[in-house]
């Protein structure tokens, strides 16, 4: 595939309909070029919509198939085969559509016109303590399923026998309006950390589900997914505690104006119009100064010009900045076995094995023509600006923090480096995580 469609397919994935998304994602992975493998592992990190995230999981599963010289996960498909499959959809294809039809026809006949799918408004704004309790509420059922999880898995793995009774809520992270996430930043942070915990226990959760269907596992099966979920409780716990700590912002004030009348007599209001001429001209003033106040504006009242914004190629810096946010994923993901996460296992005495790191983008720079432009004295981007800085940042503290991991990673001394190594990278995440937030701002102004 050309480059330049590789580059329209990299824009794509931020399509507002999930289908693009999706579609772009499958189109980016039949590339196999790796340098489509950070924006794949962008959208799998940051992605709500549960399908797109599978599909972003499979194309990422596809390229670590071929990076081990394993068969990919997509069998190739010949021209032939390709030729009579398109056929025997289209006939599918044509079926369908006259059986859904007759099926449409004999709805509306019997109850009326459907209803259209209920969506969240894009201006929604709900309070924030009613946000906080649905995550609450989300929140408690990963708990509750977890832990039923693990009975039925310990049950497996001390009696042999597969019992699949428990009920499962099965959660998803709470739909937020895009007014909403801009607005409580913080939750749509939790929100998406509740939604990695989600994504992390589907992992053993769809494994147990294969075992009910067919009643049949090993003990080794049960191990891997109590392994998955003791990392799912340290995440639980983390996310536990910055719930519980997490406050509203400050409402946001407005500047009062300050009322300044032009004389410091004040008439009494139950004098008769005849009496009010009579003592403003005593005072020597027309009477009209006496009965309108003047408006006086503060400082903050005043309307603060706005510059216009630099003539930039947006599309092209926002895509390199993306880019950087893979490192997002080496930092700490859902998989549990990122830096953090195994630093983090270390300090439990648990062994960490899945050392190596993919390669991390250079730092980022603007062109000379590009920082010629954003310096402009009559144009101004404060939040672009803010952004490459936290990007910039973020890099130099994730490296600082790859460094010490690397070396006590291969000498088997994580747990002793964890102290030091944990808070670059946390500082390092939420650095790059501001800027990702940033970033999604200035695509949709």
């Amino acid at each position: 595939m050309a480059k330049p469609n590789w580059e329209t397919l990299v824009e794509q994935l931020h399509d507002p309909d999930p289908k693009v998304r999706r579609k772009a994602c499958r189109r980016l992975a039949a590339t196999r070029d790796p340098e489509v493998l950070p924006f794949i592992r962008n959208l799998y990190l940051q992605e709500e919509d549960e399908r797109v995230r599978e599909e972003a999981y499979q194309a990422l599963a596809a390229f670590k198939a071929l990076e081990a010289g394993e068969e990919s996960r997509r069998l190739p498909i010949s021209e032939d085969m390709l030729l009579r499959l398109r056929t025997g959809l289209v006939i599918l294809l044509g079926v369908t559509l006259v059986l859904n039809i007759l099926i449409f026809a004999i709805g509306q006949i019997s109850s009326g016109e459907d209803e259209p799918e209920a969506t969240v408004e894009s201006t929604r704004l709900l309070a924030w303590d009613t946000l906080r309790d649905q995550m609450g509420e989300r929140f408690g059922q990963v708990q509750e399923d977890a832990a039923a999880l693990r009975m039925e898995i310990e049950q497996h793995n001390t009696t042999g026998q597969v019992a699949c009774t428990a009920s499962y809520h099965r959660p998803q992270p709470v739909e937020m309006s895009p007014v909403e996430t801009e607005t409580y930043s913080l939750l749509a942070l939790l929100n998406a950390k509740l939604g990695a915990a989600i994504l992390a226990l589907q992992q053993p959760q769809s494994g147990w589900d294969r075992i009910c269907t067919s009643q049949t596992a090993s003990l080794t099966d049960g191990l891997i997914a109590l392994q998955q979920l003791d990392q799912l409780d340290v995440e639980l716990a983390a996310l536990d505690a910055q719930l519980a700590q997490a406050a509203p912002p400050p409402p946001t004030r407005t500047p009062t104006p300050t009322i300044t009348p032009e004389m410091s007599a004040t008439p009494d209001l139950s004098m008769t119009e005849a009496q009010v001429p009579a003592m403003t001209e005593a005072a020597g003033d027309a009477p009209t100064s006496v009965l309108t106040p003047t408006l006086v504006p503060t400082a903050t009242d005043t309307p603060q010009p706005t510059l216009p914004f630099p003539a930039l190629d947006y599309t092209a810096i926002l895509r390199d900045l993306s880019a950087r946010f893979v490192v997002l994923g080496d930092l700490q993901n859902g998989y549990g076995n990122g830096m953090i996460d195994n630093w983090q296992k270390a300090q439990q005495g648990v062994a960490v094995t899945s050392c190596p790191l993919s390669d991390w983008p250079v730092k980022f720079t603007l062109t000379e023509a590009q920082a010629a432009e954003l310096n402009r004295e009559d144009a101004a981007d404060p939040l672009l600006e803010a952004t490459i800085r936290l990007v910039s940042e973020g890099l130099a503290l994730a490296n600082d923090a790859r460094a010490i991991y690397e070396a006590a990673c291969a000498g088997g001394t994580l747990a002793d480096t964890a102290a030091e190594g944990i808070p670059l990278a946390e500082e390092a995440r939420a650095s790059l995580l501001e800027a990702q937030q940033n970033v999604e701002t200035i695509r949709r102004r």
